[in-house]
């Protein structure tokens, strides 16, 4: 969760038309490991539900937070203390509430999904920033993926049982971030 709390418009980048986040420590952020530092794909459901639209709504600089209504809580001052506490509090309010389920079990079901697509595990450490196991060979000489094959594994991440329609901003294949609201006004 914090990874994502902690994101600023910088984080968003876009190499060959994949639009990616790139998770990293830098201008005083937290990581919990050095694995974690990586580039993640955004998957083309994330795109049409507005992803891009609202980063661009936002924020206006590169380190302006994507999120800014996040503030620092608790005794580690994390930016997603408080969201923690209000995503429980919702939870209970739609009646989506037992022990062993929280913000975190998002990261495994995705993890889930993934294997269950056939995705390597060495990718899927990767896209999760779980990198320290694994054999000698990836830990030593595996230097990344090509984000073209990690944006495939992504892809590969589906919840058939739900429907996202509702939500679309964006038609399949318009993957382009809006123009600045300064920058649609000139």
């Amino acid at each position: 969760m914090e990874e994502f709390a902690q994101l600023r418009r910088g984080d968003l980048g876009q190499s060959e038309g994949i639009w990616y986040l790139q998770i990293t420590d830098e201008g005083g952020r937290q990581l919990k490991n050095e694995q974690s530092r990586r580039q993640v794909p955004l998957h083309h459901e994330l795109i049409r539900v507005g992803f891009l639209d609202y980063v661009a709504g936002a924020t206006a600089g590169p380190q302006d937070q994507v999120f800014p209504d996040l503030k620092p809580g608790g005794a580690d001052r994390k930016l997603g203390y408080y969201f923690s506490k209000q995503f429980s509090t919702y939870r209970g309010a739609i009646g989506v509430r037992r022990r062993g389920l929280d913000y975190h079990s998002f990261r495994h079901g995705v993890t889930t999904k993934l294997y269950q697509a056939d995705v390597s595990e060495a990718w899927i450490d990767l896209l999760t920033g779980h990198d320290e196991g694994g054999g000698e060979s990836r830990r030593r000489y595996l230097k990344g993926i090509p984000l073209m094959q990690l944006r495939s594994a992504i892809e590969r991440v589906t919840w058939s049982e739900v429907d996202l329609s509702a939500l679309y901003v964006r038609e399949a294949g318009d993957e382009g971030l809006p123009a600045e609201p300064e920058k649609a006004a000139a």
